[in-house]
């Protein structure tokens, strides 16, 4: 698993030579928000301007940068991923959590992916600074029932259920992230 907040910056390094390709700028989401399709990257020696890279490219996710396979063409072109869209445009992070009843569950402050396929396995959320330092941030996996549009994400009334009853698995889940 990888969270949102640790692609972004990341150095992309092309494995064979090496060479610094540049940073994650941003994720590509399919049009559904199910999975990310690769990402926006800026700077590095190659790149002048932003471009996309397909997931498919990424050899491995590591600690210190992302290891792509530019493959021969060794240059990156803009690719049939702009057509999704991007982090920047949806706005996840800090997006508010409402139930179908209009209780607020907290604010959206990371995301969390398979590493594999690049799929949306949830939502790391935070009810505030004070909630977070006593309680801990919790969980909100990815199921069909939630929804989301510009400005809230909406879940079913039993996500809330599911939330509070499985709080210590969340948590556990998001310590393991961590390291």
């Amino acid at each position: 698993m990888i969270r949102y907040r640790d692609l972004i910056g990341a150095k992309v390094v092309e494995k064979k030579n090496g060479e610094r390709i540049g940073e994650i700028s941003d994720v590509i989401f399919k049009e559904d928000f199910q999975s990310f399709v690769g990402f926006l990257i800026k700077g590095g020696k190659i790149l002048k301007q932003k471009k996309t890279i397909e997931l498919e490219r990424v050899t491995s996710f590591g600690k210190d940068a992302i290891m792509i396979d530019l493959g021969k063409n060794l240059s990156i072109k803009n690719s049939n991923i702009e057509e999704g869209i991007t982090e920047e445009e949806i706005k996840f992070i800090d997006k508010e959590i409402l139930t179908q009843d209009g209780e607020c569950l907290g604010y959206v402050k990371d995301l969390l992916f398979s590493k594999d396929d690049g799929k949306l396995i949830g939502y790391i959320i935070t009810e505030g600074l004070i909630e977070d330092i006593t309680k801990g941030r919790s969980f909100i996996p990815n199921f069909s029932n939630v929804k989301t549009n510009k400005e809230h994400l909406i879940v079913d009334n039993e996500v809330k259920d599911l939330i509070s009853k499985n709080k210590e698995k969340y948590k556990k889940l998001l310590e393991l992230v961590e390291r």
